[in-house]
């Protein structure tokens, strides 16, 4: 079964790819690395208009808990992105076995199960046998 997860959690990350943009090392640089970007810009503008000292540097880097909650926003992103990708991988493998079933064995030319006939002689057997073994079985159960 692992053989098989793993193929298709891989084969969901490259949907996911295709879907979100174009490679993994586009998402890891327009992703993450613009929002870190984006952050270091922000603390030096802040940090610029602050006085340039130590004090406007540490009260600039204090404003991470927004771009923190930007680069999770973004994580969880890609875990959607993800997640519905695995699936649509998973359904397709589905749809595409159903297709190669009916063309494999079309529903008129199947084999089916058809169950023996009974002969007389097997029938009064089975009878016989089963009478006996209520008779068997009664003085012990009782009436």
């Amino acid at each position: 079964m692992w053989p098989f997860t793993k193929d298709l959690l891989y084969r969901g990350w490259q949907e996911a790819l295709a879907n979100g943009s174009s490679t993994g090392i586009s998402v890891f640089i327009l992703g993450f690395g613009v929002l870190t970007l984006g952050f270091a810009f922000t603390v030096a503008i802040e940090w610029l208009t602050g006085g340039r000292n130590m004090t406007a540097l540490m009260s600039a880097v204090k404003s991470w808990k927004s771009w923190l909650g930007a680069f999770l926003a973004l994580v969880v992103g890609w875990l959607f992105l993800f997640g519905y990708s695995t699936l649509d991988v998973a359904y397709r493998d589905h749809q595409d076995l159903v297709a190669a079933t009916k063309r494999s064995c079309p529903p008129k030319t199947c084999p089916t199960v058809i169950e023996p006939q009974k002969s007389k002689e097997s029938q009064q057997v089975s009878h016989h046998v089963t009478h006996r073994m209520e008779m068997e079985i009664s003085p012990i159960l009782g009436p």
